[in-house]
């Protein structure tokens, strides 16, 4: 899913051919083209979830971090990752 303030009909249209898969973009109320409403509704319930999910994960990053190295990095955003999934599931 795709959101509607980065619409592009012509990247769609190479994704499509290039993958066989429809890309699910958010669209805008003024759109050229204009979902159904289930599909409009199927893409809001998903990212729904999709941002909710996202927006945990940025809560419990801290506002900086300390890395000496880019494997450090690396690490801390893997660990953050780990621990944002096991909060989800409720362990």
């Amino acid at each position: 899913m795709t959101d509607a303030g980065y619409t592009d009909y012509v990247q769609e249209e190479v994704f499509e051919d290039a993958t066989g898969c429809q890309q699910q973009t958010a669209r805008r109320v003024n759109s050229n083209r204009p979902h159904t409403p289930a599909r409009a509704f199927f893409i809001h319930h998903f990212r729904h979830g999709i941002e909710t999910c996202f927006s945990g994960l940025t809560d419990r990053f801290l506002k900086k971090i300390h890395a000496t190295s880019a494997a450090g990095f690396a690490l801390k955003i893997g660990l953050f990752v780990f621990v944002q999934a096991l909060g989800c599931s409720g362990l």
